[in-house]
C-alpha cells in the first residue's frame, strides 16, 4: 500500500513568498527496515525562488530481504515542515537524497523498479464516481474546481470579470446552461466543447479529439486569473446546497463548519467527468514536474515549461516510455548502485516543480501528492559443500559412512558456483575414497539454505580371509578333515610308486 502524504496547494494572486523556515523532527525509532534521519533532514538554503533540500535515509541494522526505499513521503513533509501551507505555482524544490545502509547486507539497485506515479487514493472515503487518467477513482479533493477564470465560464454568466460571479451565481450554474440550451449530465462538457469549436473553428467530435488536436489543452483549461473561492456564512451555503441539491455532492469547504454564523471559504468542483478527469490528468501530466541527476537544472517551470511538462509525474508511469527507461538507467549507473556494501551511500539528486503559467486558480486548495519509491535487492548470501562417502563391502550395495559439510561461504546472488573448481577431500577417516559425482554448477540465490553443492565419494573393500578358514562357510573343521584326506591321499600313492620301484630292483 502507498502511504499518502500531501501537501494543500494555495494559488495566491498576490505575490506571496515560499517559506523556508528550517526544521528537525524526532528521530523514528528503527522499527522499520528504512527510516528518515529528520535530524539531518530537512530544508538547506534558499536561491531566489529556489528551495534546496536534504534527505538522509538509512538502512537499519535489522533489515533484510528486498527492501522499497520510498522517498516521495518525506520530500512532502518536507515541503509541508517548511511552511508551504501556501505552495505558490513556479516553485522548485531540489533534494539531495542520500541512503545509507547500516545493515550488516549488501545490497543492489534493482532495475525496473523505479516507480513514479501518481498517489494511491484508493483508500481514501470521499470518492467520485469520476476515473482519473491512470484508471483511479478521485476523490474530490484530487481535481479541480470550476474555474471562474476561463472565458467560457465568464461568456456564460455574461460578465467582464470572474469576481463578478457570485456564490448564488456559481451555484446555478445548470440553470444558466438550460437558457443557453444545455440540459442533462453533460451540460457543462457539452457547452464547454462548444466554446472550443467556436473558439477554433474546429468541429471537433468530442474531447478526446480535442485533446488530441490541442497539446496545450493545459494551457487553454486551467486558466489563471482573479480568486474562485467564495466566502460565506456556513448557514448561507445550506441554503444554497439545499436549493440546489445536483451542486451539493461538489461543494469543496474549508473552514469551520460548526456554527451556522462561521465563514467557510466553498469551490464547488467540476461536475461532470469529463472536466473533472481533465483537471486531474493535466495537473499530473504536465504541471507537477520531477526529474533526477543532471535534468534538474533544465527544470524551470517559470521559463522552460515546454521541458518541465514532459517529465511530469504521470509521464514516468509508462515503463516502456523513453523517458522511464533513461531514469532507470540513471538509478542503475549511480555510484553503488550495483553493490552497497555496509557503511556506503547511495546518493542521488531530484527535483520537484509546479507550473507556474499553466496552474490556474481552479487548483485552489487543492490537495496534491505523488510517489517516487525504488526497490534494493539484498546481494549478499552464503553456500556450503557437503561431502558424502559411501563404500561397498564385498561387491553388496554402497552405504553412507558419513558426510562433512563445509563452513558457509559468503557470495553474491547471481554468482555461478562450479563445482569442478569446489577443493576435494578424498580422505575421510583414514580412508581413501575417489570422488564419482557431484550435484553441478550452483547459482546462488538469497535464501542460503538452497545454496548447497554436494560431492560423492565412493570405494569398494572385500573382507579379508584368515588361514584355516572356509571362504565360503567360514568352519575351520571342515578344511581340517579335508587336509587329511588330502595327505591321506598323497601318502598312499607315494607308497605305490615305491612299492613298484622294489618290485623293479628284485627282477619280479
Amino acid at each position: 500500500m502507498k502511504k499518502v502524504f500531501a501537501v494543500l496547494l494555495s494559488i495566491a494572486v498576490l505575490m506571496g513568498a515560499f517559506s523556508t523556515a528550517a526544521f528537525a523532527q524526532a528521530p523514528a525509532e528503527p522499527t522499520e527496515a528504512v527510516t528518515v534521519d529528520w535530524e539531518r533532514s530537512g530544508f538547506d538554503h534558499q536561491d531566489g525562488s529556489d528551495c534546496y533540500f536534504n534527505l538522509y535515509l538509512t538502512v537499519n541494522e535489522a533489515a533484510s530481504g528486498d527492501l522499497e526505499v520510498v522517498f516521495s513521503d518525506a520530500v512532502i513533509e518536507m515541503l509541508n515542515d517548511a511552511g508551504a501551507n501556501d505552495v505558490l505555482p513556479g516553485f522548485t524544490m531540489f533534494v539531495d537524497v542520500y541512503v545509507e545502509n547500516a545493515s550488516g547486507h549488501v545490497y543492489a539497485y534493482q532495475s525496473g523498479s523505479l516507480d513514479v506515479s501518481t498517489p494511491d487514493v484508493s483508500g481514501e472515503s470521499n470518492l467520485s464516481p469520476f476515473t482519473g487518467f491512470d484508471g483511479q477513482l478521485l476523490p474530490y479533493s484530487r481535481f479541480g474546481a470550476i474555474s471562474l477564470t476561463h472565458p467560457a465560464i465568464m461568456q456564460l454568466y455574461n460578465v467582464r470579470r470572474s469576481s463578478d460571479i457570485t456564490a448564488d451565481m456559481l451555484f446555478s450554474i445548470y440553470d444558466e446552461l438550460e437558457k443557453a440550451g444545455y440540459t442533462g449530465e453533460s451540460a457543462l462538457s457539452n457547452y464547454m466543447l462548444d466554446y472550443y469549436k467556436e473558439t477554433d473553428g474546429v468541429q471537433y467530435a468530442d474531447w478526446d479529439d480535442l485533446k488530441a488536436q490541442n497539446p496545450d489543452i493545459s494551457n487553454r483549461f486551467a486558466v489563471a486569473g482573479n480568486n474562485g473561492i467564495r466566502k460565506m456564512t456556513v448557514g448561507k451555503l445550506k441554503e444554497l446546497c439545499a436549493a440546489h441539491p445536483e451542486i451539493d455532492p461538489y461543494v469543496y469547504v474549508t473552514g469551520d463548519t460548526s456554527s451556522d454564523n462561521n465563514v467557510v471559504d466553498v469551490q464547488v468542483k467540476w461536475p461532470e467527468e469529463e472536466l473533472a478527469s481533465l483537471s486531474y490528468d493535466i495537473f499530473y501530466q504536465d504541471m507537477l514536474s520531477t526529474a533526477f541527476g543532471e535534468e534538474c537544472a533544465q527544470m524551470n517551470p517559470n521559463r522552460n515549461t515546454a521541458f518541465t511538462r514532459t517529465r511530469g509525474i504521470g509521464d514516468y508511469m509508462d515503463h516502456t516510455s523513453e523517458l522511464y527507461q533513461s531514469a532507470d538507467a540513471y538509478f542503475a549507473a549511480l555510484d553503488n548502485a550495483d553493490r552497497l556494501e555496509p557503511g556506503e551511500t547511495l546518493a542521488f539528486n531530484t527535483v520537484l516543480t509546479m507550473d507556474g503559467p499553466g496552474v490556474g486558480n481552479q487548483y485552489q486548495n487543492y490537495n496534491f501528492a505523488y510517489y517516487h519509491a525504488i526497490s534494493l535487492s539484498q546481494i549478499d548470501t552464503s553456500y556450503t559443500v557437503e561431502h558424502r562417502y559411501y563404500t561397498s563391502t564385498d561387491g553388496a550395495a554402497y552405504e553412507l559412512d558419513g558426510v562433512v559439510e563445509s563452513e558457509a561461504i559468503s557470495g553474491t546472488v547471481g554468482d555461478v558456483i562450479s563445482a569442478d573448481q569446489i577443493e576435494k577431500l578424498e580422505t575421510y577417516e583414514g580412508n581413501r575414497y575417489n570422488l564419482v559425482s557431484d550435484s553441478g554448477d550452483l547459482t546462488l540465490v538469497l535464501d542460503a539454505e538452497q545454496n548447497r553443492i554436494v560431492l560423492e565419494y565412493y570405494r569398494e573393500v572385500e573382507t579379508p580371509v584368515t588361514p584355516g578358514e572356509n571362504p565360503d562357510t567360514g568352519d575351520g573343521n571342515g578344511l581340517l578333515a579335508a587336509g587329511m584326506l588330502m595327505f591321506l591321499a598323497a601318502a598312499a600313492a607315494g607308497t605305490a610308486v615305491w612299492m613298484r620301484g622294489r618290485k623293479r630292483m628284485r627282477g619280479e
